[in-house]
């Protein structure tokens, strides 16, 4: 079960370049080192020594998140250790985020993320923030 409590932010619908600045400012609260990349590099965020990728969705018209982890129809994971991805509209919850961290290589173009798959395939990755954590 997802604890919300601990997990939610009252930051309301937050995506693109917002949302890198709202997960720098969690990463760095949370005590880590964080460095804003340009936006033509192939990641947002250089964690420590980790690439971040940033991602934010919605819930959509159908009933689900709907993630785009590839850029112009091309997944190339290879400049990627992790995904930071701000769903945002948590049913139930009003204008509430949770942040779910995927280590990469994630190896599919996009994620159809449903209340039920969240509970039963990401809840593990909610606030995941130790996999950003040196090694």
């Amino acid at each position: 079960m997802l604890n919300t409590q601990e997990t939610c932010t009252d930051k309301p619908q937050i995506h693109g370049r917002k949302a890198e600045v709202f997960v720098a400012d969690k990463l760095r609260n949370l005590g880590f080192l964080v460095h804003k990349m340009p936006a033509r590099s192939k990641f947002d965020l250089l964690v420590g020594s980790k690439q971040v990728e940033v991602k934010a969705a919605r819930f959509g018209a159908d009933n689900s998140w709907r993630i785009n982890l590839h850029r112009h129809g091309t997944l190339d994971e290879s400049s990627v250790d992790a995904y930071v991805i701000v769903l945002s509209d948590i049913p139930g919850s009003g204008p509430m985020s949770l942040f779910l961290v995927i280590p990469a290589p994630c190896e599919t173009p996009t994620l159809n993320i449903s209340v039920p798959t969240l509970i039963r395939k990401y809840a593990k990755y909610v606030d995941n923030w130790d996999c950003l954590k040196e090694s």
